[in-house]
């Protein structure tokens, strides 16, 4: 079921679109819902277990592996590009964009979803190792990984100017979305917790339960102020 950001994601995708590549689509999940607007669905991840898994699961989807960031597709090959909640884990993030503008068609749809540069960006928990590290290895527990630090590194955040200078004159924006205020951030963190200090109340707070707050956070509009940021740009 498709919540928050991938719902926003969804709905700006056009009717009827023909070929349509989830970026960073791991098991291909969320880019399954996207067949109900596109004729032909594509994924292209970095992980090869999420590829084998997605392959299993979600046979329909035409599954491609990248090990360096680079697209393994013609030019102008795509209608529509969505990438939610992948830029800000990428290595050359001006590469990223510069295939991204290669194989997407001219008047191509763009879907790009990050963490916003927003009042309550220091709240994010993927940062919460750097930023409070002796509540982050209370919060966890058993559960803390030190070598967290090498693995996971920090979880970039993005203004709308951040974003147009990546996307600069290639790309005209038509739709800007700034969701989520406070509660996304402290459901997760409320959410983690439950899982690592009292799983027995975690199954009473469910997964739809979190959902429900989610969803209802990320749909009011907080412009500058918003955690999330995720825009629909039409390639020039």
């Amino acid at each position: 079921m498709l919540s928050d950001r991938s719902l926003f994601a969804f709905n700006f995708i056009p009717e009827n679109t023909q070929k349509l590549l989830d970026l960073g689509c791991g098991n291909g999940s969320t880019a399954n819902e996207y067949f109900a607007k596109a004729k032909e669905v594509y994924g292209l991840e970095i992980k090869e277990s999420a590829v084998s898994e997605g392959k299993r699961l979600n046979p329909e989807i035409k599954f491609f592996l990248t090990s360096d960031g680079t697209f393994p597709f013609k030019d102008k090959f795509f209608d529509v590009i969505v990438m939610t909640d992948v830029f800000e884990h990428v290595i050359n993030e001006k590469l990223v964009i510069e295939e991204v503008r290669r194989t997407l068609k001219t008047k191509g749809c763009l879907i790009l979803s990050v963490p916003h540069k927003g009042l309550l960006g220091w709240l994010d928990p993927f940062n919460l190792k750097f930023q409070f590290p002796r509540l982050y290895k209370w919060w966890k527990g058993q559960k803390f990984n030190p070598d967290i630090y090498k693995i996971d590194d920090w979880h970039r955040h993005y203004s709308l100017e951040d974003l147009k200078k990546f996307l600069e004159a290639e790309f005209e924006i038509e739709t800007v979305h700034r969701g989520g205020l406070i509660i996304y951030p402290l459901t997760w963190l409320f959410n983690d917790m439950l899982l690592h200090k009292f799983p027995i109340l975690r199954k009473i707070f469910t997964d739809k339960i979190m959902r429900f707050f989610f969803n209802l956070d990320y749909k009011i509009n907080f412009r500058r102020f918003g955690y999330h940021i995720i825009l629909k740009a039409k390639k020039l």
